[in-house]
């Protein structure tokens, strides 16, 4: 089992800050959450091939690229850089959460990817889905094993 939904505002590029999916696996619910991440900076400062370059020599060559234009391109990375400026959110974490008889088995961002581009001009924000349930991989055997440790084993009776 792994999630099936899609974040909300995936299709129209808003998925907003907490915004939340979930799945049950064996009587344990997992749930993924967005969160919006205040720690990466300006993406044209942070990432050296943002900006779209003609020159085959510069981090950020589109090469031989015919389904975006440079105009294109560079007018993605402006919107983006608003975005950023204005406040909104262009980077998240994706975090996973596991919850079973009330108990929660993982801490909030143990597993947690950060730095995850969001609401960006082009696409969608399908992928995080898959972002989420790569990390559901990982968080699955640590939130069965933390529930073992946690929960008395039953006993039948004797003793």
């Amino acid at each position: 089992m792994t999630f099936t939904d899609n974040f909300k505002g995936c299709d129209t590029r808003t998925i907003a800050d907490g915004a939340m999916i979930q799945c049950e696996i064996n009587g344990i619910y997992y749930a993924a959450t967005i969160h919006r991440d205040d720690d990466s900076g300006p993406p044209d400062q942070d990432d050296d091939a943002f900006w779209p370059s003609q020159d085959p020599a510069a981090p950020g060559w589109i090469g031989n690229n015919p389904r975006h234009s440079f105009d294109d391109q560079m007018r993605d990375c402006k919107r983006v850089m608003s975005r950023y400026y204005a406040g909104e959110m262009v980077y998240c974490g994706v975090g996973i959460t596991a919850m079973k008889d009330g108990v929660e088995l993982l801490g909030k961002y143990n597993y947690a990817l950060w730095r995850v581009n969001i609401n960006w001009p082009r696409g969608d924000n399908r992928y995080l889905r898959t972002v989420a349930n790569n990390l559901l991989r990982e968080a699955q055997p640590a939130a069965e094993a933390q529930y073992k440790r946690v929960t008395p084993e039953p006993t039948d009776g004797q003793g």
